[in-house]
């Protein structure tokens, strides 16, 4: 239990974990603070600890029981910070740049795909948008790209509405952990999954504030 932290989020992760063991098919936990408009460099610090301590738990703790391989842990955000601070000793929202983590489900370990300027202003090889990024869940997931979902009221949807590069996303299997530059225009990157019978089982993703989403098939 100390090992998640005694933070909120931490024991939100401990918790998590103890149902997706139990074949729990949806978690959520959420982890916000991230908006770090002034005294970015006071409350980093402490919200990098409470997330570092509480994933690596997670991720070492579901290799142990056997089920990081059949889940897919994606870990990203809405947009990222600006490379300049501000005056009030902060960093804005900058969407030109920012990184993903994607871990267990059969990614391949220790791969970085992307690169950004050496200020962080943009990515400049192996850009991934945001179609890309969900695609590459979906692939992962087993849930073709292009199957149609309909809302409450009949609008239909797919999973990606269209693919800027499919070999990014065809390329990454295999392994444990993936590290993405990415660039988006978009401002709720979220993904579909609870329709489908999936193959992986459980399906566990940090959005925006960086929420936990778990799907077991």
């Amino acid at each position: 239990k100390s090992r998640y932290g005694s933070e909120p989020f931490g024991q939100g992760c401990l918790l998590a974990r103890r149902l997706i063991e139990r074949n729990v098919r949806s978690v959520e936990v959420s982890f916000g603070g991230w908006d770090t408009h002034q005294n970015n460099f006071t409350s980093l610090p402490e919200l990098c600890h409470t997330m570092d301590q509480a994933v690596a738990a997670l991720l070492d703790d579901l290799e142990r029981v056997g089920k990081l391989n059949d889940t897919v842990v994606v870990l990203t955000t809405e947009f990222g910070r600006t490379p300049q601070i501000n005056q009030n000793v902060g960093r804005d929202h900058y969407p030109q740049a920012f990184t993903s983590v994607l871990a267990g489900g059969g990614f391949k370990g220790g791969y970085i795909h992307g690169k950004t300027s050496d200020g962080a202003e943009e990515v400049v090889e192996g850009s991934m948008t945001i179609p890309d990024f969900n695609a590459t869940i979906a692939y992962a997931l087993g849930i073709p790209v292009d199957y149609v979902l309909y809302s409450p009221t009949v609008r239909p949807f797919t999973v990606v509405e269209k693919l800027s590069n499919l070999i990014q996303v065809c390329c990454l299997r295999k392994g444990e952990v993936d590290r993405f530059a990415m660039t988006s225009n978009h401002r709720n990157p979220h993904s579909c999954c609870s329709h489908f019978d999936i193959g992986i089982q459980n399906f566990v993703c940090f959005i925006d504030q960086f929420h936990f989403l778990f799907g077991i098939s």
